[in-house]
């Protein structure tokens, strides 16, 4: 799958960008924390060409070390986490009373059964107020993706005085569930693989800038 580029002049169409190469190798090595060390000079990002929607495919879990902890029985529902998450990993929700019961009636689990129905709270906004009207009730909920979350801490900031939010250190990972970068590209991870134009030399190496080069030639000679 690509993004195809097609000429007024009537031409061939032409692959300007190849989103599953980008996805596998580019956000692939952030994914897997090689793109921390040094990622790879690539000729679409040189071009500013990034598919749309690769935020989707990007993890946090392994990245951030703390995470927000909802505090229901402090929740406004005033959304203000929401509006300010700059990484659009907190979802507010409000849901029927009754479509809650139903759902959680279809759990077994009595533990699991009751930590759903500690997720949703009645609030002013969404519950009190449309039961004072006589319409639908709803209980409302904030939830954290912790794939999305960098730990930035904007949804307490922005939460302030009603102290619905905090910050906690997440649960340690078992050793097996944390991505492990490889040690060098000949032990890449074949879904992964490094990527090259057709006839290009077999390895990509990491871009540096003319200042950069500068730089080390001038500590060179200082030495």
């Amino acid at each position: 799958m690509g993004t195809a580029f097609e000429p007024s002049n009537g031409a061939s169409a032409e692959t300007l960008l190849d989103v599953a190469r980008f996805n596998d190798e580019v956000v692939g090595d952030y994914n897997t924390g090689t793109a921390e060390k040094g990622l790879p000079a690539d000729l679409d990002l040189a071009r500013s060409l990034v598919p749309a929607g690769t935020g989707a495919l990007r993890d946090f879990s392994y990245i951030a070390p703390d995470i927000p902890e909802f505090i229901a029985s402090n929740c406004v529902g005033c959304m203000e986490c929401v509006t300010e998450c700059p990484d659009t990993a907190i979802l507010g929700k409000a849901i029927p009373l009754e479509s809650l019961e139903k759902k959680a009636a279809e759990i077994t689990d009595e533990a699991e059964r009751n930590r759903l129905r500690a997720m949703w709270i009645e609030t002013t906004k969404y519950y009190k107020v449309y039961e004072k009207k006589g319409e639908v009730p709803a209980l409302f909920g904030i939830f954290i993706d912790p794939t999305k979350c960098k730990g930035c801490a904007e949804c307490v900031a922005a939460c302030g005085d009603h102290q619905a939010l905090k910050m906690i250190r997440k649960n340690p990972a078992p050793p097996s569930s944390i991505p492990t970068p490889p040690a060098s590209p000949s032990t890449a991870s074949p879904t992964i693989a490094p990527w090259r134009r057709p006839g290009s030399p077999p390895s990509r190496a990491p871009f540096r800038s003319s200042s950069m080069i500068r730089a080390r030639a001038s500590a060179s000679r200082s030495a």
